[in-house]
């Protein structure tokens, strides 16, 4: 190693020396929530406790969020568990833990000096979560969480006949439940009553050979069936798996005559309102018949294009993990859609405050614009939805359109003509 000295004369003298930097060892852990790595004290011997064990060698995967250091940057020894638990259990952090050795190492300046620097951080390790390779472990703790979760959150308006519903008392940032059916939304009066007579109703009206897919809750993959023979084996409860019916968009069905979305979305939707008339390729999104077999479940996602849904539940109960868009759990739910590991690992686990509401017959659930959630279904259900875009979701919207270009997703799974519904609303605005 060279350096560089001022000599007797104030001249610059060069030295070599065989002599290497000091190497620092330091006590270093990453969150695996945050990323961020912290250094522990130098006698680390008080932090080794039952609550926290930081032995050589041990890996520990963070699952309560990201309130893990206080003020001081000390490690706290509990977190609140935030899934839908009423009263919170206190439970033990957990973390990725590995030892970090710093490195001073010479590097050449702009202007060719060599200088003693700090060399990167190096990567944290990645626990792989040990898994049957399915959703069995997910779909085990909704169903341990459907008897413990609230109606809605406090934090959630919840419209009610004492209460009722206007278009100008919501933001769309917070989702919303009304518990009457809102002005506009049409359903049959007699298909609250009974399941059968239902969906024999709708097998009547659309087809018993008519093609649909449904969704398997454990591998979350589609499979191609008939209308009517499916419908029967749900009926009698014969599947063999839990499946579910999330894709059967009716707008250009004869059941787009029987049901009819809320006022307040045909008021805001773009689609609806922009798209001009006769111009093809218009997007079909805004009629979704949902029926669902006990024990559903459909994984974490943000609705394509960042569109907005609404839910209205005829027959059944659905249970929705909430979890906002906020910078955090974007980018934590970004890294889990990459993540080979997906299947196993729940998503509330890395993201921040998951709220449950549970939604029942009569019922209507409004999700906003990138609100990243999961739904249970614990009984047989029937319900109605759709999606739309809207002027109150355009950052939010633009953003979710962007990961999913990030992350690959297939057409088949976007807002069908996303650019074009932006480009007309756009249009609309110039004109405005």
């Amino acid at each position: 190693m060279e350096y560089v000295t001022d000599g007797p004369n104030g001249d610059p003298t060069t030295h070599t020396t065989d002599v290497k930097p000091a190497v620092e060892e330091d006590k270093w852990l990453c969150c695996d929530i945050c990323d961020s790595w912290r250094l522990l004290p130098s006698d680390s011997t008080a932090l080794n406790s039952s609550s926290l064990p930081l032995q050589e060698n041990e890996s520990w995967t963070c699952v309560t969020g990201c309130a893990l250091f206080d003020s001081t940057g000390d490690i706290t020894t509990k977190g609140i568990w935030d899934c839908g638990s009423p009263e919170g259990t206190e439970i033990k952090l957990a973390y990725v833990k590995k030892e970090k050795t710093v490195f001073m190492e010479d590097r050449e300046d702009e202007d060719g000096n060599v200088v003693t620097v700090i060399a990167d951080m190096p990567k944290k390790v990645k626990i792989q979560p040990i898994s049957t390779g399915d959703r069995t472990e997910t779909i085990n703790r909704v169903k341990n969480t459907y008897s413990q979760s609230p109606s809605t959150p406090s934090t959630f308006q919840r419209f009610t006949k004492s209460v009722p519903f206007t278009p100008s008392s919501v933001d769309y940032t917070s989702p919303f439940v009304i518990t009457v059916p809102p002005p506009g939304l049409s359903v049959p009066s007699h298909w609250y009553g009974d399941f059968d007579t239902s969906i024999n109703s709708i097998i009547d009206i659309i087809g018993p050979s008519y093609p649909i897919n449904v969704l398997d809750s454990l591998d979350q993959k589609e499979k191609p069936v008939s209308l009517g023979p499916w419908l029967d084996l749900v009926r009698e409860d014969k599947l063999t798996r839990s499946e579910n019916l999330i894709s059967l968009e009716f707008t250009d069905l004869k059941l787009v005559d029987y049901v009819k979305p809320p006022q307040f979305v045909k008021d805001i939707c773009w689609v609806t309102n922009h798209w001009p008339p006769n111009t093809p390729k218009k997007p079909q999104v805004s009629n979704y018949c949902l029926i669902s077999s006990p024990g559903c479940w459909t994984d974490f996602h943000s609705d394509f294009g960042g569109s907005t849904v609404w839910y209205h539940v005829v027959l059944g109960i659905k249970i929705f993990h909430l979890l906002e868009p906020t910078s955090f759990n974007r980018m934590k739910y970004e890294e889990w859609l990459c993540d080979p590991s997906q299947a196993s690992i729940f998503f509330p686990d890395i993201g921040r405050n998951v709220e449950i509401v549970k939604v029942k017959a009569g019922e209507t659930l409004c999700i906003p614009s990138g609100w990243i959630h999961g739904v249970y279904t614990p009984v047989k259900s029937l319900a109605f939805g759709g999606n739309f875009l809207h002027d109150g979701g355009v950052e939010m919207q633009i953003e979710v359109n962007s990961l999913e270009t990030r992350v690959n997703v297939v057409e088949k799974f976007k807002f069908p003509e996303f650019v074009q519904v932006c480009y007309y609303r756009g249009a609309g605005m110039v004109r405005e």
